[in-house]
C-alpha cells in the first residue's frame, strides 16, 4: 500500500478509492520493476485495503483484467529449479557443521535428507515412529506426505550406513542432553 500511495502522490492522484485507470497505470509501472507474482500480490492487497476503507471495488473491469494479462505475458514465468547436491557437496556440508548438539542434528538431517531424497518439509514431518532400525543396522523410514504425494499414500525410504551412524549419534546426544536437564 505504501508503494502505491507514494506512486499516487508523485502523480498527484488520489489513491483511494481505487479506480480502474489508476490501477492499470500502477500495474504497468510495477511490471517493469517487479515479478508477476509481486504485482498480483500488490493488486490483491490494494483491493483489500480499498474494501476495508469502505469503498466499492470498481477495479474488476476488463481494462484491469487485460492489463494484468499483459503483465503476465511480459514476464518470463519459467520456474528456476534449485540445483541438487551431489555426494561431494553433501560431505562438505556435513563437515562444516559445528561440534554442538545442533551441529550433530544438522549432520544427521542433511545425510537423511540426501539418502531419503526428501524435501525439507518431508524431512521435518518425519516422526520418530516413522523410523525403524532394520536387521542390517540401517534405518527404514516412511515419508507420509509430500508435495508430489498429496493423497498420503506414503513412500518407503532407506538410508546409508553414514546416515545411520549420524542419526544414532544425534539420538544418543539428544537423549543424554535431555536427561541431564531433567536432573538439574
Amino acid at each position: 500500500m505504501r508503494a502505491f500511495v507514494d506512486w499516487s502522490e508523485q502523480r498527484n492522484i488520489t489513491p483511494f478509492p481505487l479506480i480502474s485507470s489508476n490501477l492499470c497505470n500502477y500495474i504497468e509501472f510495477g511490471q517493469e520493476k517487479h515479478s508477476y507474482s509481486t504485482v498480483r500480490r500488490r493488486i490483491s492487497a490494494l483491493r483489500r485495503i480499498n474494501k476495508l476503507l469502505g469503498f466499492e471495488d470498481g477495479t474488476h473491469t476488463e481494462d484491469v483484467y487485460l492489463t494484468i494479462r499483459r503483465a503476465k505475458r511480459s514476464k518470463c514465468l519459467d520456474q528456476k529449479q534449485a540445483v541438487g547436491i551431489n555426494h561431494d557437496i553433501l560431505v562438505k556440508m556435513i563437515e562444516v557443521q559445528p561440534d554442538t548438539l545442533v551441529g550433530v542434528r544438522n549432520r544427521a538431517l542433511l545425510s537423511l535428507g540426501y539418502d531419503f531424497l526428501a524435501r525439507r518439509s518431508e524431512l521435518v514431518a518425519i516422526r520418530r515412529d516413522d523410523l525403524k532400525f532394520i536387521p542390517d543396522g540401517t534405518l527404514k523410514g516412511m515419508i507420509r506426505k509430500s508435495k508430489t504425494n498429496r493423497c498420503r499414500k506414503g513412500r518407503l525410504v532407506f538410508d546409508s550406513a553414514r546416515s545411520t551412524k549420524l542419526f544414532k549419534k544425534w539420538l544418543s546426544q539428544n537423549l543424554s542432553d535431555t536427561a541431564s536437564h531433567l536432573y538439574d
